[in-house]
C-alpha cells in the first residue's frame, strides 16, 4: 500500500485581486507584495495538524460495557459447569 502524502489546499484567486505584471513598484506596493506571495503559497495540511474531538463518555457507556462482560464471564461459567456435569 502506498503513503499517501500531505493535502495540499490552495486559495482561489478572487476578482478583485489584480495580476502581479500590472502592480507598482512603490514601497507600499512590496509589503501587499510579500502578503499576496504568502497567500500564493499553497497550504499544507497533514492528519496530524487536524485536531480530533475528545470523546467524552458517560456513566451508560460504563454501565453497558461491565454489563456486556458480567454476561460473557456468566456464559463461560455456565459453559463449564455443563462440562463438568457431563
Amino acid at each position: 500500500m502506498e503513503k499517501m502524502g500531505p493535502q495540499v489546499v490552495s486559495k482561489p484567486q478572487s476578482e478583485n485581486e489584480k495580476p502581479e505584471s500590472h502592480k507598482s513598484t512603490s514601497p507600499e506596493s512590496d509589503e501587499t507584495k510579500s502578503q499576496t506571495e504568502r497567500l500564493s503559497q499553497p497550504l499544507r495540511v497533514s492528519v496530524e495538524d487536524i485536531d480530533e474531538p475528545v470523546p467524552h463518555l458517560h456513566l451508560k457507556t460504563y454501565l453497558t460495557v461491565f454489563s456486556v462482560c458480567l454476561i460473557y464471564i456468566a456464559q463461560l461459567i455456565n459453559v463449564v459447569g455443563a462440562g463438568a456435569v457431563s
